[in-house]
């Protein structure tokens, strides 16, 4: 799984059916005045809109169909009621990013409005709960049913006269999954919003990042040696410097071919770096053909195919793997070659470039250089 960081800034409007419990006042996209109602004769064969001033943009779904919008969807807590699924927004399932999804229930006499939104950016504003309060209290949690424990989020808090709001965000930096939970009423003296917001959790659901982790299940390692005692003959590793970390990174292989000269190349790599609960995988680089073997050089990986150039690095932020410039070349209707890409300069989301005009010429030396770079040659299982 190639990590590229989009940046998307997710809003929603909420209108008519938005999170149970706000007034039209604290609405995201409500007008600051109530809207004439406009009666008009409904044409014979469409319904009539019940509704004031705009059609809803909400959508009503089902829990399995939220569930096909995010890897890693929140749940109905135990003991709620009242459920309600809905989403706003994009039906294409690949897209990214997805649908605003929400879900309101009742709990404990209280009413609450969960959101979810996957693939918003890194950098990107991660308030998608549509909740416009001057809070008085906000403190950095710790959800401890997500993210293994370690998903931090932020608990903001309102009280004037009868009208009291709490609301907590948290964000996915691992799959880029924003998350928002509220509640809106004359008194929430008795509500725990971080607790109702660990009983969202979903079952952590393994994913293995790669073919050791697949075989071993699990995704946390002592040490590169225990990694390497796990490689079956014939599949390989190597050490690498790449610019993100001083220390070297290891990369492993299930795919190797002979490059000649004897190099044991690879098309597949999977690379695995510290952290501070152990040793995981920071991300994966992939080529194509035994003539594009994935390549080390500058601290950067390269990888080719016969119309993409690819370099990472490991960001400076978290140290997952980046994309570092990114162009690939495709033929347009009529015929004409045309490229699409970015560029960065640093290890960060502060370096974003657009590609120039020239970006043949580019393209041409970028790979020129690339393929002068070293060929990953692994030591081989026996």
């Amino acid at each position: 799984m190639r990590k590229k960081w989009i940046c998307l800034l997710a809003t929603g409007a909420v209108l008519l059916t938005g999170c149970a419990g706000r007034s039209a006042a604290q609405t995201a996209d409500a007008p600051a005045e109530p809207a004439e109602e406009t009666v008009s004769e409904p044409a014979p064969e469409e319904p009539s809109e019940q509704e004031v001033g705009m059609v809803n943009p909400w959508k009503d779904t089902t829990e399995d169909e939220a569930d096909l919008y995010n890897p890693r969807q929140f749940i109905v807590p135990d003991g709620a009621t009242n459920t309600h699924w809905s989403m706003m927004g994009t039906e294409d399932y690949d897209a990214v990013p997805g649908p605003l999804v929400q879900l309101n229930f009742d709990l404990d006499g209280i009413s609450y409005c969960a959101r979810s939104q996957y693939g918003v950016g890194e950098n990107e504003d991660h308030d998608i709960s549509g909740m416009y309060y001057e809070w008085q209290d906000k403190q950095d949690v710790t959800l401890d049913a997500w993210g293994g424990g370690e998903m931090t989020g932020t608990a903001y808090d309102f009280t004037l006269d009868n009208d009291s709001a709490k609301m907590c965000l948290w964000y996915d930096i691992e799959i880029g999954i924003a998350y928002s939970l509220s509640a809106a009423a004359e008194d929430l003296s008795g509500c725990d919003i971080v607790a109702v917001a660990n009983a969202l959790a979903p079952e952590e659901e393994f994913m293995p990042g790669s073919f050791v982790e697949y075989k071993t299940q699990k995704d946390v390692f002592a040490s590169y040696d225990e990694i390497i005692s796990e490689l079956d003959p014939g599949q390989g590793y190597a050490y690498l410097e790449l610019t993100g970390s001083e220390d070297k990174v290891l990369a492993i292989t299930d795919q190797i071919f002979d490059y000649g000269d004897g190099v044991n190349a690879s098309n597949d790599v999977y690379l695995y770096g510290e952290e501070e609960r152990g040793f995981v995988n920071i991300g994966n680089c992939f080529s194509s053909g035994e003539d594009y073997p994935v390549r080390v050089g500058n601290g950067l990986l390269y990888a080719l195919t016969d119309s993409v150039y690819e370099s990472d690095f490991l960001s400076e932020e978290n140290g997952g793997l980046m994309v570092k410039d990114y162009i690939s070349q495709y033929t347009e209707d009529d015929g004409s070659i045309a490229y699409t890409g970015f560029l960065r300069s640093a290890n960060d989301f502060d370096h974003d470039e657009e590609l120039p005009e020239d970006a043949a010429s580019l393209y041409e030396q970028l790979r020129n250089e690339a393929e002068k770079q070293q060929v990953i040659s692994f030591t081989v299982v026996e």
